[in-house]
């Protein structure tokens, strides 16, 4: 039990703060069961050693960026070719096609990337895929790690003090003394428009890392109000770490259906007062996006986004 003893005045925290927008859960949505879909990525072999491969995430992802008419925005911990030997699929190019052209075709439609800056070894060298998104007019966003908490504590004070401040990203320690802040944007993830007025995302485990296109992961295609915190939170990532872009572009479309169901009142609301429809074809879909930083779970660090759904 804590607390402060009356006259005395409250001690103050010792834990860095969060930056804002982080630490985020939605609140329950009540969609229909349209709205949400497993995908899997499946990498196995049958009774007889015979390969069983099941690809399924970025064909969804390339659907959702090819089906956008407003905006797009991403945000993946690894992207780029990477190591080729093992990848069954070029998806860093075919995501990278996709993205271009998407602008070629439509140049005031609204694309931001976030990713983590690893992929460019922290500022040492540049990545040929953001390069070419850049050039198109996407803008590319680089997690600014250092807003977030240190979950290697120790090391991060004495990197600071002793390597940080003189050894740059392309010096001898500089890529290896930051990655052992064990510090990271993991989140995996795109969302955007649908093109019909509403909003669609996918949410899971896999990368677009042409080294890892080979591997088993699991995703969800969400649609609707359930993604309205998450782009909330993905944009105040962005602005946090630096951009200064127009939020008005990834404001989500209204449903139609919702409105409707306002105005003649068929609708219900929850205690927060949101509407939606209570009936068989409907389940409750909640949105969890949990922040931890690797290897601590003190909700400092985009790692994971888990999509819950219950009936």
């Amino acid at each position: 039990m804590t607390g402060n003893r009356p006259g005395v005045p409250p001690r103050r925290s010792r834990v860095r703060p969060l930056p804002p927008g982080l630490h985020v859960a939605s609140p329950t949505c009540t969609a229909p069961d349209g709205e949400v879909a497993f995908i899997p990525d499946v990498t196995a072999a049958d009774a007889f050693g015979r390969a069983a491969v099941s690809q399924g995430i970025f064909a969804a992802v390339l659907e959702v960026v090819r089906g956008a008419r407003r905006f797009i925005l991403l945000d993946y911990a690894l992207f780029g070719a990477g190591e080729t030997s093992a990848a069954q699929q070029r998806i860093a190019a075919a995501l990278t096609d996709a993205l271009l052209e998407r602008r070629r075709s439509d140049p005031q439609l609204a694309v931001l990337m976030i990713t983590d800056p690893v992929n460019e070894q922290y500022g040492a060298v540049r990545s040929p895929e953001l390069g070419l998104l850049r050039a198109a007019g996407v803008e590319v966003v680089l997690t600014d790690l250092d807003r977030l908490r240190d979950s290697n504590p120790v090391y991060s004070g004495l990197w600071r003090l002793a390597l940080g401040w003189w050894d740059p990203p392309g010096g001898p320690l500089g890529f290896e003394g930051r990655r052992l802040n064990f510090k990271s944007d993991g989140r995996r993830l795109v969302i955007a428009d649908d093109g019909r007025g509403g909003i669609v995302g996918i949410i899971g485990s896999a990368t677009p890392l042409d080294g890892e296109s080979g591997w088993s992961n699991v995703a969800a295609r969400v649609a609707g109000a359930a993604l309205h915190s998450l782009l909330e939170s993905e944009l105040a990532v962005a602005r946090f770490s630096g951009w200064h872009g127009r939020s008005e572009a990834f404001e989500p479309p209204l449903a139609a259906a919702s409105q409707a169901a306002d105005a003649d009142g068929s609708g219900t609301r929850d205690e927060a007062g949101r509407s939606g429809r209570n009936t068989p074809g409907h389940s409750a879909v909640r949105l969890r996006v949990p922040m931890r930083s690797t290897g601590v779970a003190d909700g400092s660090t985009p790692r994971r986004t888990d999509c819950r759904k219950c009936c």
